[in-house]
């Protein structure tokens, strides 16, 4: 019985916020659907996880607004030209994120601005435009010359060697 008093409370919290995203108010929308996914690792429906994504990409979070709508599997065109727009602006996210922390190379979180340039490629589907994929591909290789110009500042010449070996690899 606690237990369908706790799903009917989460059903709630999800309509709620799904409510509140389509009524405009991403803020309140987000805060909701922040503090469900903290309190029980919420497993949204679908209509909410797109909702929660949305409410992310209005508020200039495109890499939070992919991660969301990663695990949707939606065939509508509308949908699709939305995640790909999303998707290139978490691209150019990321890019001037990476920008940003080339310019001061001693400021804390450079490793994870990294790492969030290949978690971004893990974003990219077979049926995206090769525009979107170029444009992943050319934020890897800036992100890997980035990272690995801090490595070798830092004198750690073995991870520069991993991380720019493969630029120079042949394709074929």
């Amino acid at each position: 019985d606690e237990f369908r008093t706790h799903l009917g409370r989460r059903y709630a919290l999800q309509k709620a916020a799904v409510c509140l995203t389509k009524a405009g108010d991403f803020p309140k929308a987000l805060d909701l659907f922040s503090r469900m996914a903290d309190f029980d690792n919420a497993d949204f429906d679908q209509q909410a996880r797109y909702h929660f994504g949305f409410a992310l990409a209005k508020t200039g979070d495109y890499f939070g607004a992919m991660a969301q709508w990663q695990s949707l599997d939606s065939r509508d065109t509308a949908f699709s030209q939305q995640r790909a727009t999303v998707l290139a602006n978490a691209v150019d996210q990321v890019y001037k994120d990476l920008k940003a922390g080339a310019q001061s190379p001693e400021e804390p979180g450079i490793e994870e601005k990294y790492k969030r340039a290949e978690q971004v490629s893990a974003f990219i589907r077979p049926d995206d435009s090769q525009e979107l994929k170029d444009g992943i591909e050319s934020l890897l290789v800036y992100s890997k010359v980035i990272y690995a110009r801090i490595k070798w500042e830092a004198e750690d010449y073995e991870a520069v060697v991993g991380l720019v070996e493969d630029l120079w690899a042949d394709p074929e």
